[in-house]
């Protein structure tokens, strides 16, 4: 789930901003499913 508009302090944060933090760990989630889906069997 995506981080609320408060959660951001908008102090121009970088790469430690919390939207930076979610689109950097979403990329990296949505990378390893798609890596887990390659490689699971296909049907029976």
């Amino acid at each position: 789930m995506p981080p609320e508009d408060w959660e951001c302090c908008g102090s121009e944060c970088g790469d430690a901003c919390t939207f930076e933090i979610y689109r950097r760990e979403k990329a990296e989630y949505e990378a390893l499913k798609r890596q887990m889906q390659a490689d699971a069997p296909s049907g029976p």
